[in-house]
Parts: C-alpha cells; structure tokens; sequence
C-alpha cells in the first residue's frame, strides 16, 4: 500500500511530536565500550574498586561548565538519575538506565521538583570519581530536558541519550577504538588549589612593585 506525501508527513509529524513530548528518559554508554580513567584502566578494574559515579542531570541556569569555572561545577550540578557500571566478561563495561519525570518528581525534596531543576535545560552526562580528581562530562545538541506532562504519551517510546551522540566532550575523551567499540576516558582534574596559590602569588608580587615608595 502506497502512503501519499501529505499523509506520510502527517505520520512523521506525529511521530516527532510524540518524540519530544516523551517523559522517559534512557541514557548511559553503548554495551561493549572500553570506559577508562586517565591512566587507561578500565573503570571495571578490581583495583579502582566503586569509586566512579555515573550521573545524568543539568546545571543550574545560566552556567556553562568549561575548564575555567570546574571549581563551581559541583555547586551548580543537579542530578536527575545515577547508576553503576556493569563490566562484561571480555573486560569491556556499560552503564545505563531509564527514569521518568514522573519517578523523578515522586521522590524530589520540596523545591527540587523537575520543572525548576531540569526542565528546558541542557543535560549532562558526568562521570566521576568521589575524590574529585577525574573527570567524564559530555552533551549534546539534542540533550534538553523535555517540558513536563503528565498527561502525555505513556505509550511513547523513550527518548535515548547515548554518549555516542557527544562529537567533543566538555572534559574528557571520546571517540571508537573500532567501529563496533566506543570508548569514554575521564582526564584527570588540575589542582585548584596549587592554581590560586600560584595566582595569588603573582597578585601580591604585582601589588608590591605597584606600592608607592614611602618618602
């Protein structure tokens, strides 16, 4: 049966509409991903133990994460869904999971709710590890919070963030080790503290050669 072009587009439309009205969100990384930190070991590795965390979430309105404000990222970061990393048998890993808005809203502290934290805004994808010192964050252009409603679409298929959509990482690298393998590494985070002391240095050193000479 042949569809004619205005009822075809008709079918799209509903389609893509019903796409970006979808309350169920999927994300996380490919399966079979080599998932590394800085050094190269595989996240997955029984020396590293738990300690990465995998969040998908947005900053709060009006800040854009980049290299020269990281200090203030944890301040400004908003978590919609965590998970783990699940490590294959052949040493390759996965994280992923599946949250609605309105699973996220049922559990969200008073003022938290998904229209003031999420919606509209970018999403993120960060992994991390608990001391701070390596970083994975990633998005991409089609990684928006989609507007809440309730009474939308509980049969439409999910939306999929996949770090496969990202083509430059915020921190981080990115990319295939071969066609069917993708990888994400974490970089290592510079010493915030080692650069204000180095800045604060060179302030005073400024400030001395600046003060007048007393008569």
């Amino acid at each position: 049966m042949k569809l004619s072009v205005l009822k075809l587009s008709a079918c799209l439309l509903l389609l893509g509409s019903a796409a970006a009205h979808s309350q169920t969100l999927n994300w996380g990384s490919e399966t079979e991903s080599a998932i590394m930190d800085s050094e190269g070991t595989g996240l997955g590795a029984p020396e590293l133990g738990e300690t990465f965390l995998f969040e998908l979430g947005a900053f709060t309105q009006g800040f854009i994460p980049d290299e020269t404000n990281m200090a203030q990222w944890l301040d400004n970061w908003h978590v919609f869904d965590s998970t783990t990393l699940f490590t294959n048998e052949d040493g390759s890993a996965q994280f992923s999971s599946t949250r609605t808005i309105q699973d996220y809203d049922a559990t969200a502290q008073p003022g938290s709710e998904y229209q003031s934290m999420f919606e509209g805004l970018k999403g993120y994808i960060w992994v991390r590890n608990t001391e701070n010192t390596e970083y994975f964050l990633a998005s991409a252009d089609t990684w928006t919070f989609q507007q809440k409603d309730p009474n939308c679409c509980s049969n439409t298929p999910p939306v999929t963030w996949s770090i496969t959509d990202v083509d430059t990482p915020v921190w981080g690298g990115s990319g295939y080790i071969s066609p069917e393998n993708p990888y994400i590494q974490t970089q290592a985070v510079p010493e915030l503290s080692s650069a204000f002391l180095a800045f604060l240095a060179t302030g005073m050193f400024a400030l001395r050669r600046r003060r007048p000479q007393g008569n």
